[in-house]
């Protein structure tokens, strides 16, 4: 397999993560159903959906090898694909997720925390966007 779906891999890449998504009203902790949901990144673009419990599919998405992110001298090699979350709902402001990282023989977990529309002011269109910042270990700050 090559490398064209990993960012900064040098050879080949042999792993694959999982994505799993579940989508619930902030601040209500109720499922949204029916969220739409836009995944790019790292060789994807697709659109899922969530089920009547808020719950998506689970996504396979190549990664590189497990054996990058054990490997305490990798300074160059980020050892985990990255994939971008676009989540729209009827109702609920859009809610983007820039940066979800996925290990090689892993689950992440995407919680997609929707925040209900204000009804007073539906020409605010705000939206949320999470950034996620590079896995400490990887960025040199030794989790700290």
């Amino acid at each position: 397999m090559s490398n064209s779906n990993c960012i900064g891999c040098p050879g080949p890449v042999s792993g694959q993560g999982t994505l799993r998504l579940r989508s619930f009203a902030a601040r209500f902790s109720g499922p949204v159903p029916d969220v739409t949901v836009h995944i790019t990144g790292d060789g994807l673009d697709m659109t899922v959906f969530t089920d009547a419990d808020g719950i998506g599919p689970d996504i396979p998405v190549t990664a590189p090898a497990a054996s990058y992110s054990l490997d305490e001298n990798n300074t160059t090699v980020r050892p985990y694909a990255t994939v971008d979350i676009q989540a729209t709902a009827s109702g609920y402001y859009p809610l983007t997720i820039r940066g979800v990282q996925i290990f090689d023989g892993q689950i992440t977990l995407a919680n997609l925390d929707m925040t209900p529309a204000d009804e007073a002011d539906p020409q605010s269109a705000a939206q949320d966007v999470i950034l996620v910042p590079e896995h400490s270990l990887f960025a040199g700050t030794s989790g700290s």
